[in-house]
């Protein structure tokens, strides 16, 4: 059932109607009416999809938006929520993919591991620099999430080190959220005529996403830079 579930999602993302995209769209309007229980309710679609391999980068601005939106434009609650729900989601599904890649369908991931060089590389180091390499790679933001999940269950990291890897996603996952809640926020800033919104914390607002974004893009190319470069040395020392 579950390798019915993976073809489907890639036939409908690729060739297909987009019924998933849509899906998540009228999922996301509905947390932005129930904000309590959509928190509940996106930790488990966020988990089904990544086990599913569906891309989270949807999902994770998404939330943002949404948890911003359903509390009158803050950005502050739309990225504490978002951040929550999302990291929870991730983690889990990081944790249960890594199973199935280990144990149930070990061969075929097998396989597919071998497409990608860097990680083929670094195999035999992550037996005793697990930890280290696995953060590096989800600091990276070209390592594909749901990908590297299947992939580590057949390597030779540790399952604890595997698990305390999957925190460095928080970088990644906070600035993502932060974007969505910017765009909720500066939805409903412009969308409010009332006295209450001025001009004044229009500007505000704007100016706060603006610079977050700048320092949030900066953070992530100083951490991408430091992570590929630590990565390109690993793999050098390993070919020697």
């Amino acid at each position: 059932i579950l390798l019915i579930l993976v073809c489907f999602v890639i036939v409908d993302s690729t060739f297909g109607q987009k019924y998933i995209r849509h899906g998540i769209t009228i999922f996301l309007e509905w947390i932005k009416e129930n904000p309590g229980e959509g928190v509940i309710a996106f930790i488990f679609v966020y988990f089904i999809a990544t086990v599913l391999c569906v891309p989270g980068a949807l999902l994770t601005f998404g939330s943002g938006f949404v948890f911003s939106a359903s509390f009158d434009g803050s950005i502050f609650w739309g990225v504490v929520l978002g951040t929550v729900a999302v990291f929870i989601g991730a983690f889990a599904s990081a944790i249960v993919a890594f199973l199935l890649g280990r144990y149930l369908f070990h061969d075929s991931v097998r396989r597919l591991s071998t497409r990608y060089t860097l990680f083929e590389a670094l195999d035999i180091a992550l037996a005793e620099k697990g930890l280290r390499i696995m953060c590096l790679l989800r600091l990276s933001p070209i390592t594909p999430f749901v990908v590297l999940n299947y992939i580590a269950g057949v390597s030779t990291v540790r399952f604890g080190s595997y698990c305390l890897s999957n925190f460095a996603i928080l970088p990644g996952t906070i600035f993502y959220v932060f974007l969505g809640a910017s765009a909720g926020s500066l939805t409903d800033s412009v969308n409010n005529n009332s006295d209450n919104d001025s001009n004044d914390n229009k500007a505000v607002t704007i100016t706060v996403v603006v610079l977050g974004v700048i320092f949030g893009l900066l953070a992530i190319a100083l951490t991408s830079y430091y992570a590929k470069k630590e990565l390109n040395k690993m793999v050098t020392n390993q070919q020697q």
